[in-house]
């Protein structure tokens, strides 16, 4: 993305100084060509004229800023750098001189002094659109967006429709975490330019952003058919397909773009990710291993790498996986909620405790942690915490039926009966699928049972018999049954 702003900028710094461009001839004339074969494509015979015309008339300040616009073209940025330095000392006001120093610097990475030459091009010429452009793009991944959005605002006022005003514009969205404006001005800029690589890709991770995942694959295909294969588009392309599903062309995309590239840690865990969702858990244990050792220090390469050998059932692999996790980033919440599920698995049910209570901490709206807790506190005893726990569960996700059914274990617990029944009516009302219904229903059985009304408590053992099809299960209601209509003669 520099670069194509490096090349569209200098465009716009050729222009600048060709307008001061001193008449002289022949020099005159050859620096017209040379400008001329630089606009065309054909950098070397530019190079040649641009020499010959320097040779001609070596004061003159518009022919070194040019020339070096050719060199920074070709990548050598020392020799760029030496003719706008040469430029500058010939004419110290040269706006376009410092801005195209600034991309110079931009380009290699050169942060502070690529806005110290922003800064000086804007305080020589202060509607200068690419200065402020490129100033705003730096202070916005510097994180300075508030400063960034004052330069887009200028730029608004003096250039609201070009396609380079609605990228940065779009860019600035992107970091505000607006994802229906971008998606406004990343298209304004498809509208102008359909062919401009970035602002498609910056609409197609707009869509990403929200939630629109089917509009984000159509823009990074769009954006695929005009660079061709690209590993860092395959890479983002696969994250929004497995989000609609497509998990297989999700897979042959990150298959593609980690051969493109295969020092690309990014690509091997998004193919991870993608091997993880269609269940293929050795196969993504295999890409997110080669993830982290090209990447070690990604807390989340640990956690799902931890997760699909927990489907494998390794789970000290897991467990060691999911505590690297947290170590590289202690608010990783859903990686302390897995490292207590394991602990909680095996028994150790005070560290288990100790992991849900960190993660709330944190997180108190995590709605699987409090369950966890929950669950734990009512193992031992702990019925007060249970309640107050699922009660606030109960809040986040009023629609979840699992939580009315662990109010109603925690009240059976305290040999509330009749709050019990009612919580366990209304999560019967919730249920999905006939297997829930079949526990909920074995549940209210057995508080009649503690209520001493073995009637009652037959009927719902049935209704929850006719419900199940798990063998098990069914055994176990049945033996009940048996015993109760025994009971009673």
């Amino acid at each position: 993305m520099l670069r194509a702003r490096l090349i569209g900028a200098v465009c716009v710094a050729v222009i600048l100084c060709t307008a001061v461009m001193v008449s002289a001839e022949p020099a005159e004339e050859v620096f017209h060509r040379a400008s001329e074969a630089e606009r065309t494509g054909n950098l070397e015979e530019a190079l040649e004229l641009f020499n010959r015309a320097a040779e001609l008339d070596p004061g003159n300040s518009a022919i070194l800023n040019n020339r070096a616009i050719i060199y920074a073209r070709k990548k050598d940025f020392v020799q760029a750098l030496r003719d706008l330095e040469q430029a500058l000392r010939l004419n110290p006001n040269d706006a376009a001189a410092y801005l195209n120093r600034g991309l110079v610097y931009q380009e290699q990475g050169k942060i502070e002094a690529a806005l110290e030459n922003f800064n000086r091009t804007l305080e020589i010429d202060r509607e200068n659109v690419q200065a402020l452009l490129n100033r705003a793009a730096l202070r916005m991944k510097a994180g300075a967006l508030a400063e960034s959005l004052v330069d887009l605002n200028r730029v608004l006022s003096l250039d609201p429709t070009s396609v380079r005003t609605y990228i940065v514009a779009g860019n600035l969205d992107l970091a505000q975490n607006a994802p229906d404006k971008a998606v406004k001005d990343f298209g304004n800029a498809v509208r102008l330019d359909p062919k401009n690589v970035e602002a498609v890709r910056g609409r197609a991770e707009a869509y990403l952003l929200k939630g629109d995942f089917e509009r984000a694959v159509q823009d990074f295909t769009q954006t695929l058919s005009i660079t061709g294969p690209n590993s860092d588009l395959l890479s983002s392309r696969c994250s929004a397909l497995v989000r609609i599903g497509r998990l297989e062309d999700a897979i042959q995309d990150c298959d593609e773009a980690v051969k493109l590239d295969p020092a690309r840690a990014d690509a091997f865990y998004k193919l991870g990710i993608a091997r993880a969702a269609a269940g293929y858990d050795r196969e993504a244990v295999e890409a997110l291993t080669t993830a982290i050792e090209l990447d070690g220090g990604q807390s989340k390469y640990f956690y799902n790498r931890g997760v699909a050998f927990n489907n494998l059932g390794q789970s000290e692999n897991a467990l060691r996986d999911f505590g690297k996790a947290i170590e590289l980033d202690p608010k990783n919440v859903d990686a302390m909620n897995n490292h207590g599920g394991i602990l909680w698995a095996r028994g150790d049910l005070k560290p288990a405790m100790e992991d849900f209570q960190k993660a709330i901490t944190i997180d108190p709206r995590h709605l699987p942690a409090l369950k966890n807790l929950a669950a734990v506190c009512l193992a031992l005893n702990l019925t007060d915490r249970t309640i107050s726990l699922l009660e606030l569960a109960v809040k986040l996700a009023p629609k979840d039926g699992e939580l009315f059914v662990g109010l109603g274990d925690a009240y059976l617990a305290k040999k509330q009966y009749d709050k019990a029944q009612s919580l366990y009516k209304k999560s019967l009302e919730k249920a999905v699928t006939r297997d829930e219904k079949s526990q909920i229903l074995a549940r209210t059985g057995l508080t009649w049972e503690r209520l001493g009304n073995p009637s009652k408590a037959i009927q719902a053992y049935e209704r929850a018999l006719d419900a199940t099809e798990d063998v098990e299960h069914r055994q176990r209601l049945t033996r009940i049954i048996t015993e109760l209509k025994s009971r009673r003669r």
